[in-house]
């Protein structure tokens, strides 16, 4: 497979993100910050060249998430009225991070998602509140937002069908009729492709669809697995999603079967991914951790995607090239779930040990860091043996697929198991998995 990409023939740049969650609350000034970072950086890496900033939803915080509302004396305690002032802050934060921080001249394309328009429908609050530079109301000419929509009318109803260079984007949103949104991506995606077969088209929304991504399994909503059978007969889709706050630093985060899935990750923070019916041990360092992509498209129709980190300000791995469409789909085989039985088996350094001390919190257990070919360990499974030979079973996410913080260096993992006492266990063994679900063999420690 050819996977030549001709860098100094670049046709579209697009900078791409998700999950900005502006707060209009006690978070307004760190959330803003993280969303100017993450835009300053994508224009520095695109070299100041940015076409198009694109975006899967979740632009807000509170909007649509009564937990998210901040009810204090600052605030006032009634719900509604704090909901009014914070969602109006929230506005005022992301009107001033475009206007000061994405040129005139690049288009900004966007879909809704679930902070945004879910449960009541404000995709009317949002063509007023993004029409222009100014203020709600000024938005007769929609000369801001929405001058690349070919269809206003699918618009108003949170359907967007944008051209930017000669490129399609299809958005639709969570909230749209049901059949409606699967007819309106059915009916462009046959005109699109009728007439462009062997291009790339974009369609962007929040949630994933199912079996494809990482993570794409542990949030559905009801509309994704009837867009994941419609996009099966179009080869040409790259589907961008977000919601699940996922790292990019995982291979899992693109994937190609009938069409190309690709992982946007978060700008506000980056979750663990760890299942809520496991009983997991939790670390909040991945707050620190802002995410996006940068996509160009070539003369000749490959697609490069650099993966950002916005935080370091440095590039995540390898980038990932796709081949132009191909008639024959072998432009889907670079990123198949075959790559699962083609990375190395997770494992941990020779003479690796567990280190176990009892701690005012329960049993802290030092870890030595896996290792794997190109792959981050994504969390480490803990059995603790009591001397009976029952198990109880726990589940800690990497420091090290989220880049460890400042001060917190590569070699081991601290994990304290809760209110356990070593006078009560037998053993502990300790196994890393990686984002494809392969098992190291378990380090194991009896008590002395």
């Amino acid at each position: 497979m050819d996977k030549k990409f001709d860098s100094k023939n670049i046709r579209l740049t697009l900078s791409v993100m998700s999950d900005v969650h502006i707060s209009g609350s006690w978070y307004q000034g760190p959330s803003k910050n993280l969303f100017i970072n993450a835009l300053d950086y994508a224009r520095s890496v695109a070299q100041n060249s940015v076409d198009a900033y694109i975006f899967t939803g979740d632009f807000v915080d509170c909007m649509n998430s009564r937990g998210n509302v901040l009810l204090s004396d600052k605030w006032g305690h009634d719900y509604d009225k704090a909901k009014a002032e914070q969602s109006a802050r929230e506005f005022e934060s992301l009107r001033d991070c475009f206007n000061n921080h994405i040129p005139d001249d690049a288009e900004i394309i966007y879909c809704l998602g679930n902070h945004d328009s879910t449960n009541c429908n404000n995709i009317a609050r949002f063509i007023e509140e993004f029409s222009s530079r100014e203020v709600i109301g000024d938005n007769k000419n929609f000369e801001r937002m929405y001058r690349t929509d070919l269809d206003l009318d699918a618009m108003r109803k949170g359907m967007r069908h944008c051209v930017c260079k000669d490129y399609h984007f299809l958005c639709i949103d969570i909230v749209t009729d049901y059949a409606e949104t699967i007819e309106f991506l059915r009916k462009n995606l046959d005109q699109i492709t009728a007439e462009e077969p062997l291009k790339y088209v974009f369609v962007l929304f929040h949630y994933k669809t199912p079996d494809t991504l990482f993570a794409s399994d542990f949030d559905r909503c009801d509309m994704a697995s009837a867009v994941d059978e419609l996009l099966k007969n179009y080869p040409q889709v790259v589907l961008l999603t977000g919601h699940t706050h996922t790292t990019i630093c995982n291979e899992r985060a693109i994937m190609q079967k009938e069409y190309t899935s690709v992982e946007c990750s978060c700008v506000s923070y980056v979750d663990s991914n760890l299942l809520r019916n496991e009983l997991n041990i939790q670390h909040s360092m991945h707050y620190k951790i802002s995410e996006g992509l940068l996509i160009e498209i070539d003369k000749n129709g490959n697609l490069k995607i650099t993966r950002l980190d916005y935080h370091n300000r440095s590039i995540i791995k390898d980038a990932w090239v796709l081949p132009a469409p191909k008639t024959d789909n072998s432009h889907l085989i670079v990123y198949s779930p075959d790559r699962k039985f083609k990375v190395e088996t997770p494992k941990f350094p020779e003479n690796a040990m567990l280190t176990l001390n009892q701690v005012e919190e329960g049993i802290e257990i030092t870890i030595p860091k896996a290792i794997s070919n190109n792959e981050d360990i994504f969390r480490y499974q803990i059995i603790c043996y009591n001397s009976l030979g029952s198990a109880k079973v726990y589940f800690v996410s990497s420091l090290f697929c989220y880049r460890a913080e400042e001060g917190y260096k590569d070699e081991v993992l601290l994990a304290v198991i809760p209110d356990a006492k070593l006078s009560d266990v037998y053993k502990i063994a300790v196994t890393a998995q990686d984002f494809w679900y392969n098992d190291s063999e378990p380090l194991i420690k009896y008590k002395d």
